[in-house]
């Protein structure tokens, strides 16, 4: 796990440990290999100095489970959608 926090959708910030116990783990490790920053793209951001732009890789695969949740599901991820999910 990544022990750290993202942002939602709606710019929320969510332990993504905690929020990860709700996700389906076929579609976790989707996402997690989904998530990969191309090394070339890596290179290209570093020397044009942009690599601070790039999401962090807890992020990325967020990003991806959320996308995939939906098309799998038909509805949202929980703790993406639902203001104060951990409460």
């Amino acid at each position: 796990m990544f022990y750290t926090y993202i942002l939602t959708s709606r710019g929320e910030k969510v332990d993504f440990d905690r929020a990860a116990r709700l996700m389906d783990m076929d579609l976790f490790e989707q996402a997690n290999e989904a998530a990969v920053v191309d090394p070339f793209d890596l290179g290209c951001a570093m020397r044009s100095g942009m690599a601070g732009h790039l999401k962090s890789r807890a992020q990325r695969v967020w990003n991806c489970y959320v996308k995939m949740h939906r098309e799998k599901f038909g509805e949202e991820f929980g703790p993406d959608a639902t203001p104060g999910w951990d409460q």
